[in-house]
């Protein structure tokens, strides 16, 4: 079975970039140890009731944009999601 993450990194549509937007990016890892170079710019959960489903935005350096839910991302790279959420909550919250 082909790793969710490359199959994502194949088929990402380019998207525009926010203006303006610090990027920090980094390597994230799939749970099937697929990596790629990208900042996390959003988040979401596919259930927002509940808070199920949590999927974080990955923008790559030529603004293509991929949708990965968190639980397939490694361990190091759930984690690291997490603070950059946390990041990007302060970031609004003093706008």
């Amino acid at each position: 079975a082909a790793d969710w993450l490359q199959e994502q990194n194949l088929a990402a549509v380019p998207a525009a970039s926010a203006a303006g937007q610090t990027k920090n990016f980094r390597t994230w890892t799939s749970d099937r140890g697929t990596a790629i170079e990208a900042a996390l710019v959003d988040f979401g959960y596919g259930d927002p009731d509940t808070k199920g489903d949590a999927y974080v935005v990955l923008e790559k350096r030529d603004d293509q944009r991929i949708d990965v839910p968190l639980n397939r991302l490694s361990a190091e790279s759930q984690q690291a999601a997490k603070e950059e959420v946390r990041k990007l909550r302060a970031a609004s919250a003093s706008k």
